[in-house]
């Protein structure tokens, strides 16, 4: 049956769905919000033996794709896609599972356990669903400081970022990412700054190392440090007050700038007395 000759049987989408035919399994693509939820559960079966078969069958790129656009029921077979033999469904199915957020924290352990993944590509989108799904924090955050120091700068970016979506729930990586805005690239050292920033209260430790890095010779270093010493907000304003001391008038306009949007009371008498 055509897909504009009415409804069709769990069966028939399933077909459609990994049609080589890609104008036909788009469109199978779009029929799937029209499936009650016990066809969808017959789709999903039928792909998980497929998945879990060593023999050759449909593309399982496509499966990953049409189990990415249903419900959490979904999730256990989608991480199915982490262990196949082709980098692009392994780096598919990563992808699918970020897109879940929360509700697919039942494959971070699967996700944690192929982080070593041998494809770059699988890596990084395995490192960043990790980031996307954030539960549960503690075994994410644990999984992913190791990564920091890998040789890959691709891959320690990925994983500074995956880090700062955790937010607030960091607090092991608070140092390690200290250490990168440190002493790393300059592209890490500008994603640790904005990733201490995301993770916020749990990084005020880390507001001297902040202002260190206002004195980067890379504007994208300098500005992100200043922005994150802006959403730490009044913490930094003490440190922000001792900075201003300093010489060098780039860093000291920088200073002031960051004062000014912190606008607290604190911040606005430390201005105020500046200007005496």
């Amino acid at each position: 049956m055509g897909l504009g000759m009415g409804p069709l049987s769990a069966g028939e989408l399933s077909r459609d769905l990994v049609s080589e035919d890609a104008s036909l399994r788009q469109a199978a693509l779009n029929r799937l919000f029209e499936m009650d939820n016990d066809s969808k559960k017959k789709i999903i079966k039928k792909f998980d033996a497929f998945l879990e078969s060593q023999e050759s069958g449909p593309n399982p790129l496509y499966m990953v794709e049409a189990l990415g656009r249903m419900g959490p029921e979904a999730i256990p077979v989608l991480a199915k896609g982490l262990s196949k033999p082709d980098y692009k469904v392994r780096a598919a199915a990563a992808d699918e599972l970020g897109n879940k957020g929360a509700q697919a924290s039942e494959a971070v352990p699967r996700l944690i356990s192929q982080l070593n993944d041998s494809s770059f590509l699988a890596r990084t989108k395995i490192i960043r669903a990790l980031g996307k799904i954030g539960l549960p924090p503690e075994q994410i955050e644990t999984a992913l400081i190791p990564v920091l120091e890998d040789r890959d700068e691709g891959i320690r970016a990925e994983a500074v970022d995956a880090l700062g979506m955790l937010g607030p729930s960091v607090q092991k990586g608070v140092k390690p990412l200290q250490k990168h805005l440190k002493k790393d690239t300059w592209n890490i050292q500008w994603k640790a700054a904005k990733a201490l920033g995301d993770i916020g209260s749990p990084a005020r430790r880390a507001i001297p190392t902040l202002i260190d890095a206002l004195y980067s010779d890379k504007e994208i270093v300098r500005n992100q440090a200043r922005i994150s010493l802006v959403r730490l907000g009044p913490a930094a304003v003490p440190a922000l007050k001792k900075a201003l001391k300093t010489k060098h008038r780039r860093v000291k306009d920088d200073v002031i700038k960051s004062l000014e949007e912190i606008n607290s009371s604190e911040s606005r008498n430390v201005l105020k007395k500046m200007n005496k």
